[in-house]
This record gives C-alpha cells, structure tokens and sequence, in this order.
C-alpha cells in the first residue's frame, strides 16, 4: 500500500459504499454507489487469446501474480463532491493478486 502513499498528498476520510460487480464472459462492470464506475473487457488476439503483458511497473506495484497483467481497456468513471473534478480514463488491466495487511 506504500505506492499508494506517494501518489496521494491529501487523504480523505474513509467512507463505506455498495460495490456491485458483475462478470459477463469478457465483460467485468464495477459499480460503486454514488462514487464510480469501470466497465472493462478483456483485449484478444485474432484467434481468440487474451492479450497480456508482464513485468511492468503496475503489475509489481500491485504484486500480481507472476508479474502479469491481461489487457483490458475500460472505462472508468469516478466523482465525489469532495474531490476537485470528475475523474475519467480508458486504459485498463487485470491481474490476480493477493493484499496482506500486517
């Protein structure tokens, strides 16, 4: 969670919300109440493989799983009345990870 720390200058207070998620085949949408949205599909290859990449800096900053990141471009929406503006991207990837909190 360390990475986190250096990106963020100003935390706010911890708020509790609904998270919807919901998975289609390729399709992943999350739905936070009142606070955003991703809805993301999984990028493949002309026969049908998913695409992925591995070893890159996002995929250790999180720890996945074998340093590998599939492709999944999304887009992702969130806003909130504390923060400066609406926040909105279309880049995206998934990997398999595991958080442990000491």
């Amino acid at each position: 969670m360390a990475i986190f720390r250096s990106l963020v200058t100003t935390w706010l207070p911890t708020e509790s919300a609904r998270i919807e998620l919901r998975g289609d085949g390729d399709k992943l949408t999350i739905t936070v109440a009142r606070a955003g949205s991703v809805e993301s599909r999984l990028l493949k290859d002309p026969e049908g493989r998913v695409m992925t990449m591995q070893n890159v800096g996002f995929a250790s900053a999180f720890n996945f799983d074998d340093l590998r990141g599939e492709l999944a471009p999304a887009t992702v929406r969130w806003s909130d009345p504390a923060m400066p503006h609406q926040f909105e991207h279309r880049s995206g990837a998934r990997g398999r990870f595991s958080w442990k909190v000491a």
